[in-house]
């Protein structure tokens, strides 16, 4: 049976964790990794009704979008959503903005129901250096390391638009295995040279475990030499919003009578800017403070989920 710990991997794997705004509140938010989940519910909030609908379903394990605890709690007291949720014996993941800023996450969805083309990131909030991880492999071994590299997504370049990327460059290798080593090559106590391959890739820095066991498992030494160095030629960044153009141009009437057809809203509030729109902004939820990283972007209209009356007199 799966455990709460599972649903958080496979969430952090998908939209991590720490990519989230310093101000958000995302994570393991109340329960145990360890609990068996019996059934899992999905929800914007951890409402009063929504934690009625998971007692009454069976359910033990919330995920929401929102924080259930945002910005902090000075309390725990009855009725509210937290102190139910522990007498409940329920535990609650959010994932906020780090599924914003997901690739598949909220606003590549937003942007792909608005049939936006040639999307590219709004504003960029942060850039990590990817990976390069050298690796010495026996010759005869380097297809099957390399494979296991490539299967697990290492050798991706330049914006994932080359794949299996590597380079590598013969040299030889030297070991005197130790009592207690058990060497796939050579004795204990005997000195060794072995035609070995370098072996070099690029790796995402969140792929980097994944990519290094995956290696490990293949690889015919015990203790496998594998140097880890940071690439800042090559950088992930961590972006929020997308850009893309409409197929055609629309007047801004029409443009907002598509935004609430497509995603189906009661209403919206829009102003007009006066001019036909093709280049569109999108960014979920309260998205105002990247209103000028829209502007910078070209963007005829900005779409996003809650906004100040100040912005909409600046747009």
């Amino acid at each position: 049976m799966y455990k709460v710990g599972d649903f958080y991997g496979a969430l952090d794997q998908f939209a991590p964790f720490y990519t989230a705004e310093d101000w958000d509140n995302v994570g393991m938010l109340a329960g145990d990794m360890d609990a068996p989940v019996t059934r899992a519910l999905c929800a914007l909030d951890a409402t009063d009704a929504v934690i009625d609908e998971a007692a009454a379903c069976g359910a033990n394990l919330i995920v929401t979008h929102h924080p259930v605890i945002f910005p902090s709690v000075k309390n725990i007291a009855a009725p509210s959503a937290v102190w139910r949720i522990i007498r409940e014996n329920m535990s609650v993941i959010c994932a906020h903005t780090n599924l914003d800023m997901a690739a598949g996450g909220v606003n590549d969805t937003l942007a792909d129901l608005l049939k936006l083309e040639n999307q590219r990131p709004m504003a960029v909030t942060a850039r990590r250096p990817y990976k390069k991880i050298v690796i010495f492999v026996p010759e005869q071994a380097a297809q099957a390391v390399r494979d296991a590299m490539f299967a697990s997504g290492a050798g991706l370049y330049n914006g994932s638009l080359y794949a299996d990327c590597s380079f590598e460059s013969p040299g030889t290798g030297r070991f005197r295995p130790l009592d207690g080593a058990r060497p796939s090559t050579g004795a204990v106590g005997r000195a060794e040279a072995v035609p070995e391959i370098r072996l070099e890739m690029l790796a995402d820095p969140d792929r980097l475990d994944y990519i290094l066991a995956a290696a490990k498992q293949v690889h015919p030494y015990e203790a496998p030499a594998i140097d880890v160095f940071e690439a800042f030629g090559a950088c992930k960044e961590t972006a929020l919003g997308v850009v893309g153009e409409l197929p055609a141009a629309m007047e801004p009437g029409d443009f907002a009578r598509f935004v609430r057809d497509k995603l189906a809203l009661d209403g919206l509030k829009y102003v007009d800017g006066g001019r036909d729109i093709k280049t569109v902004a999108v960014c979920g939820g309260g998205g105002t403070d990247y209103f000028s990283d829209a502007v910078k972007a070209g963007a005829d209209a900005y779409v996003t989920g809650e906004s100040k009356h100040h912005i909409l007199l600046e747009a």
